[in-house]
C-alpha cells in the first residue's frame, strides 16, 4: 500500500498536534498547585508549633511551622510533590525528641503557600533559600535539610547557593 506525500504530510502534522497537546495537558496536570488547607497543630508530639511566613526573593509567600527550643541545631524538612508540612510530622517527632528544632514549611504551590506551579525544585529552591537565611536572622547555628522526593531536589538545586548546611 503506497501512501501519497499529502496524506503523508497530514498524518505526520496530526501526530505532532496530539504529541504536543497531550504533552501540554499532562505537564500542566503534573505542574499545576497542589494547595491544601490542612488543620494546623498545636504540638507535635509535646512540643509546641508556632506557625510562621516567609517571603521569598521572587514575593512567594511560604508558609512554616517552627517547633522546638534548640536554636543550635535545626532541621529544615521538606515534603514530596503533592506533600506539604502536615505529612512531615511524623519526621519532624524523630528530630524533636532527639533534641533537634524543626522547621516544616510548604513549598511554594503546595500546602498553605502561594504560588502556581510546582517546578521539581528548580523555582522551590528560592523557598528553602529564604527559609535558611529566615533561620540564621533568628539566631540558629547549624543548619540542616532533609526532604523526599521534590524536597530533596530542592536541596540540591540549592546546593550552589547554600555551601554551609549541616548534616547533624
Amino acid at each position: 500500500m503506497k501512501i501519497s506525500g499529502k496524506k503523508l504530510i497530514r498524518t505526520t502534522l496530526l501526530f505532532f498536534v496530539v504529541w504536543i497537546s497531550a504533552g501540554y495537558f499532562f505537564s500542566n496536570l503534573v505542574t499545576a498547585a497542589k494547595q491544601k488547607n490542612y488543620r494546623n497543630p498545636g504540638v507535635i508530639g509535646s512540643f509546641p508549633v508556632s506557625q510562621i511566613t516567609i517571603k521569598t526573593s521572587d514575593g512567594i509567600s511560604i508558609h512554616a511551622w517552627l517547633a522546638g527550643d534548640n536554636k543550635e541545631n535545626i532541621v529544615i524538612l521538606l515534603a514530596g510533590i503533592g506533600g506539604n508540612s502536615s505529612q512531615m510530622t511524623d519526621r519532624a517527632a524523630l528530630y524533636l525528641q532527639n533534641g533537634y528544632s524543626v522547621l516544616l514549611p510548604d513549598l511554594r504551590g503546595t500546602g498553605k503557600s502561594g504560588g502556581d506551579r510546582i517546578s521539581f525544585g528548580w523555582n522551590e529552591q528560592n523557598d528553602l533559600i529564604a527559609c535558611y537565611k529566615w533561620l540564621k536572622t533568628q539566631g540558629y547555628e547549624n543548619i540542616a535539610a532533609h526532604g523526599c522526593s521534590l524536597g530533596a531536589a530542592t536541596i540540591a538545586y540549592s546546593l550552589d547557593s547554600i555551601t554551609d548546611y549541616s548534616f547533624l
